[in-house]
């Protein structure tokens, strides 16, 4: 017993140890960038949530003035627990745009199969330094370990080290690589055959499988949770809009065959959240974006000029929910 005792007091010293260390060499510097940029969401007229499918949306060629607050691998769980902060803040715009693909409803990061538990506590990590200890979808396991333990789930343990040698004098200090919420300038490679599409399908949405299997109610919890905060966001006068983001035509075709109860679950989920009260800008059914792979980055993803299009084309929706500037803003598209 007393070696057992002696096994995890020092495992539990290590932990300890190495918060200690994460905390000298610097703070992570994605949550940097993420609590720099939250704050500058004080008086701004829109803001985007969701993941790197964010980047459809270009508030510059809408003439609003927007916020880009969306996240390489950040489910809709993470986005509107960030979003309930900042209206507890006081600091969440009028207008709310929440982007999302037919798949967007079937992810949980603190899922077994995710593969993505770093994010949640990265989210975690940003809600805590804010002075906020709720749970993101009642996660608390990763609640505790950003708490306890926030040495784990640091992605750049290599990064972290060079700042602290950096402070010592030891070597020359390197800026923190941001995330940039910029659409790509390129375009994609053309698709191959059907069974290639097919496979690249697989592959890009693999672990919706995996995560259903541990957890086969994701997508009605995440549809709670959306109908929650529409209802809150509407109680302070605001408005929410559901932005479902362009795929390529052969990409959204091949997704309706290879997943189609994702599809079909994820449009009755659409109607609950119009019931609900928010507006649905649907850019699957708008196919002078989609028929044109020139349009986008790769296939899930608007590159610039796919992006710069697709915000004027929704644009006069989105008068709907207020964006006035929106309507107003000169079309100089040549398409």
């Amino acid at each position: 017993m007393r070696q057992i005792i002696l096994f995890f007091g020092i495992g539990f010293l290590l932990l300890v140890g190495l918060g200690i260390l994460a905390r000298t060499a610097g703070a992570d510097p994605l949550v940097d960038q993420m609590d720099r940029e939250l704050s500058a969401l004080a008086g701004r007229e829109a803001v985007t949530l969701g993941g790197s499918v964010g980047v459809a949306v270009d508030y510059e060629a809408m003439c609003v003035d927007g916020a880009d607050y969306y996240w390489d691998g950040q489910d809709l769980f993470e986005a509107i627990a960030i979003a309930r902060l900042a209206r507890e803040r006081g600091i969440l715009p009028r207008h709310v745009l929440i982007t999302a693909t037919p798949a967007s409803l079937a992810y949980d990061n603190a899922v077994a199969g995710s593969g993505r538990t770093a994010s949640r506590r990265a989210v975690h990590r940003l809600l805590q330094r804010r002075g906020s200890f709720a749970t993101v979808a009642g996660d608390w396991r990763q609640t505790i370990i950003s708490l306890l333990v926030p040495a784990l789930g640091y992605d750049a343990w290599g990064g972290r080290i060079d700042r602290l040698l950096a402070r010592m004098g030891l070597r020359d200090g390197q800026p923190a690589a941001l995330q940039s919420h910029d659409a790509l300038d390129t375009a994609m490679p053309p698709l191959g055959d059907e069974a290639e599409v097919k496979e690249l399908l697989l592959r890009q949405f693999e672990t919706v499988d995996e995560m259903s299997y541990y957890d086969p109610a994701i997508a009605e919890r995440s549809e709670r949770n959306v109908l929650d905060f529409i209802a809150s966001v509407r109680e302070d006068g605001g408005h929410v809009a559901i932005v479902v983001t362009p795929f390529p035509e052969r990409v959204r075709s091949a997704m309706r065959r290879v997943m189609p109860q994702d599809v079909a679950g994820f449009y009755r989920s659409l109607g609950n959240f119009r019931n609900a009260g928010a507006l649905i800008v649907d850019g699957w059914a708008m196919p002078q974006i989609s028929a044109s792979e020139g349009h986008f980055a790769d296939p899930i993803h608007l590159n610039a000029r796919g992006a710069a299009i697709f915000s004027r084309a929704i644009a006069p929706k989105l008068t709907a929910m207020g964006l006035s500037s929106a309507a107003n803003c000169p079309n100089d598209d040549g398409d």
